[in-house]
């Protein structure tokens, strides 16, 4: 029926693909759509962010369903295995990775800025594959109990419960407004 919308998403989703080029697959966050370059902003320390790289899943896939195209899918599925192999025990994935190396530059976890999107899409990426790729909810089953055994805090001394956060080998009892 709107064809030409699918069109025009597969124009702009070839382009952004430029910036997966990466060893990892993991995409840089930056493409300059005309020239193909692709970067990850200086503030990050040349990291990708977890809140955007970790949540492309759901249009991806989505788009490769209505294409045909397994091409994004594929992208998308890739940047999960790279997630999944270097996921923690408790499944408390940092907010930076190295696009080249696939590793964690970083301890930092929050459920605020940075990381909050990627935990949601865990959930909403196994519900879009109508639960069948499991991966999706044990990845969301693990980071649950992990957000509840680390992140999971109680004030003093009025007892409100709030979600902290961690950086540098430490609880920051600070809860971000998106968390």
């Amino acid at each position: 029926k709107h064809h030409w919308l699918v069109d025009k998403a597969v124009d702009l989703a070839d382009r952004l693909l430029w910036a997966y080029n990466t060893s990892t697959g993991i995409p840089h966050a930056t493409v300059n759509l005309k020239t193909k370059k692709h970067t990850n902003p200086k503030w990050a320390g040349g990291a990708s962010v977890l809140s955007e790289f970790g949540t492309v899943q759901m249009e991806l896939k989505t788009l490769s369903y209505h294409t045909g195209n397994i091409i994004y899918d594929k992208k998308a599925t890739k940047i999960m295995n790279v997630i999944r192999r270097h996921m923690p025990p408790d499944g408390m994935t940092p907010t930076y990775m190295n696009p080249t190396t696939g590793k964690w530059t970083t301890d930092h976890l929050t459920l605020g800025a940075l990381g909050d999107s990627y935990f949601e899409y865990l959930l909403k990426s196994w519900l879009l594959t109508g639960q069948v790729e499991d991966r999706y909810k044990e990845m969301f089953s693990q980071v649950a109990q992990g957000i509840i055994d680390k992140l999971i805090k109680k004030s003093h001394p009025s007892g409100q419960v709030y979600v902290a956060q961690f950086k540098r080998g430490a609880v920051i009892h600070k809860m971000d407004h998106l968390a």
